[in-house]
């Protein structure tokens, strides 16, 4: 049996079959891993008790990796202007999570490097990329402690 979900546009989003919120990740297993579907199915998967799919909604609601990045950018005194694309990026790595953001360090480095160009602002990749990686660290450490707050 497969899954019936349907590819969501934005991660991540509510399963009403499995009545829980499911990231990237958990879909994929979803529609690939029937074992994991079971386990949806009986009630037990991943995310399905109240606690934790409360965490997920706060997740999906608070940010993640692209707020983190934001943040630090913040901190160095670079912020949003009129005509970029920051809130899009930034919309796009929370709504895709820290995994995504993990696999595509090199997408989210050329994003910077774009608007740097934009802006006529000097450009060092390896710095660039330790600050995407720094982001998706705190954004990790951010959702291990809302996840222990419950447990």
């Amino acid at each position: 049996m497969t899954c019936e979900c349907k590819p969501p546009k934005e991660f991540p989003f509510y399963c009403e079959r499995h009545k829980c919120w499911k990231n990237e990740h958990w879909h994929h297993l979803c529609q690939t891993n029937e074992k994991y579907r079971v386990l949806w199915d009986q009630q037990r998967g991943p995310g399905q008790p109240p606690a934790v799919q409360a965490t997920m909604a706060a997740l999906a609601q608070t940010g993640g990796a692209g707020t983190e990045l934001q943040r630090i950018l913040h901190f160095i005194g670079l912020r949003e202007t009129p005509g970029c694309p920051c809130a899009r990026h930034i919309r796009t790595m929370n709504a895709k999570g820290v995994e995504w953001c993990a696999a595509n360090v090199g997408t989210i480095t050329g994003w910077l490097r774009r608007e740097a160009k934009r802006r006529k602002l000097p450009f060092f990749t390896p710095a660039a990329r330790r600050l995407v990686l720094l982001a998706i660290s705190r954004a990790k450490k951010r959702e291990n402690r809302k996840v222990k707050e419950i447990v």
